[in-house]
This record gives C-alpha cells, sequence and structure tokens, in this order.
C-alpha cells in the first residue's frame, strides 16, 4: 500500500513592502541606541525607555520630557510611506510618529492637537478625519504621493480605517534626518511622541491600499518573525482584549483534490 501524502499548509510569507528604506523593531531591551533591519543605527534622544508591551519589546515616551530616536542621514524622494504600532497615552497635542523634518522644511506624519491623523509637506499640512484613541494598541499609516493624495489609515482590534485626500503639496527632498517620535526643531526633539511605540516603518514610495494593508497587517500580527523573532504576540494580544484583524486579503474559496489512494480521490475545502 502507498504511503498517504500529507497536505501541507501554503502560508504568505511576511515580505517588508516595496521601496522600505527602514524597519525599526525596537527589539535591544536595553542601551541608548537601536538598529533597523536595514543596517541604520538610530540614537536615543532624551528620556525615552525600554519597556515590554504586548507585543514583546516596546520604547515608552514620556511626557513632558523631549525625546526621540534620530536614525540620521535618509534617502530621498518625493513620495513617503511610514507605518508605526503605538499606543497614544494623551490628547491635545500634536504627537509625531515619523518625521524628516528640519523647521518648516521635509515632511512629518503626526496626530494633530484635533487627535487625528495628518502629514505635513514642508508647510502645508494635510489634515484627516481619522480618530487616534488613547490606551489602544494601534498601527498608523500614511500613504504620500507628491501632488497627488495623502492616504491615512488605522488598523486596531475594530478593523480598518482608509481616508484618502486629494492634494496639491509637494514634498520637496532635503538633507533632514529621519526621526521616530519626534521632528528635530532646533537643539531639542519636538512634538515628541507620549506612550509606548512598538515598531515602524519607513518607504520611499508611496504604497498602494493592498501593500499598506498587508504591512499593516503584519506588524499588527507580528508576522515578521523572520525579522523580528517574536511567537507570543497573538496570545497576548488575545489576553488584552486585542484580538488580530480579518484577514486583508480575501476571495473566493478554492477546492482542493488531494489523492489519498490510486483511483481514489476527494475534494475539500
Amino acid at each position: 500500500m502507498p504511503l498517504i501524502k500529507p497536505i501541507r499548509a501554503v502560508v504568505r510569507p511576511a515580505e517588508l513592502p516595496p521601496g522600505c528604506r527602514l524597519y525599526a523593531p525596537l527589539l535591544e531591551r536595553s542601551g541608548s541606541v537601536t538598529d533597523s533591519a536595514r543596517g541604520t543605527r538610530g540614537v536615543l534622544v532624551g528620556s525615552p525607555s525600554w519597556s515590554t508591551g504586548p507585543w514583546g519589546q516596546q520604547l515608552s515616551f514620556p511626557l513632558g520630557s523631549p525625546s526621540g530616536v534620530n536614525f540620521g542621514s535618509y534617502l530621498n524622494e518625493p513620495n513617503v510611506s511610514a507605518i508605526a504600532l503605538v499606543q497614544a497615552a494623551d490628547i491635545g497635542v500634536p504627537r509625531t510618529l515619523w518625521s524628516k523634518r528640519v523647521g518648516a522644511n521635509g515632511w512629518q506624519f503626526y496626530r494633530g492637537s484635533n487627535n487625528t491623523l495628518a502629514f505635513r509637506a514642508g508647510g502645508s499640512i494635510v489634515l484627516s478625519a481619522i480618530v487616534v484613541p488613547v490606551g489602544q494598541y494601534l498601527v498608523l499609516g500614511v500613504s504620500f504621493a507628491s501632488g497627488s493624495s495623502a492616504t491615512f489609515y488605522s488598523l486596531g482590534s475594530g478593523g480598518l480605517s482608509r481616508q484618502r485626500i486629494s492634494i496639491t503639496q509637494s514634498l520637496v527632498p532635503g538633507l533632514e534626518n529621519l526621526w521616530l517620535g519626534a521632528f528635530q526643531g532646533g537643539v531639542n526633539p519636538e512634538n515628541e511622541w507620549v506612550g509606548p511605540f512598538v515598531a515602524g516603518l519607513v518607504a520611499d514610495t508611496a504604497l498602494s491600499d493592498s501593500q499598506m494593508s498587508r504591512a499593516m497587517h503584519d506588524l499588527w500580527t507580528g508576522s515578521f518573525q523572520a525579522i523580528r523573532p517574536n511567537k507570543a504576540p497573538l496570545l497576548l494580544a488575545a489576553s488584552l482584549s486585542y484580538p488580530p484583524p480579518p484577514p486583508t486579503e480575501t476571495g473566493p474559496s478554492r477546492a482542493i483534490r488531494v489523492k489519498w489512494f490510486p483511483g481514489l480521490s476527494r475534494r475539500i475545502r
């Protein structure tokens, strides 16, 4: 009798999105520097501290102490996409997620004083209606196509929210450094984030809806395991009432025919 061949499940591998220039998993657990998966080193400025959250290691940014992570020089392109897995700890004050800005130059992805997501390109600001609530872990993102559109995203236990805004603002690339959790305003970081910052990535391109939702889903569920070895996020997230969101890619089910023995087959779904 021939051996029965087992059915092998096919799992979609997690991949960093196209044009990804920096992925910061924040895994160091201690010290004053953090390394990205692309070889870029970030220097902790101010008083961020290492702590443990539902996805493992994270940075916690305190209230009232200008803090951020400076990743230094950064490849310049007119389009940009930025994603961050964070939790907000206050309201009513601008709080930066990612930025490449000095003064009025460069760009900044942040939560505005009205508690909604915003993107600044040079001296122009694009405001969204996507609210960032306090005390909830969320994956927040923006895809900015210079002179065309800015699309904002929020992914959490309630699913994915999206808003696309047509724009005329253009981004002129500059020599500003890339910051996580702040922008460089003179000597000290400004509009600093307050609360946990789990991980994030930046791409030098305007990612599509499917590319953004896939990257945000993978960040939320901890699917970047080959890059960030973390096998506990689903259990920990569920224990904190933050279950993983539904799959971002859906389609009609396909029947699979499996041969069990010669001349005998069975259809499964």
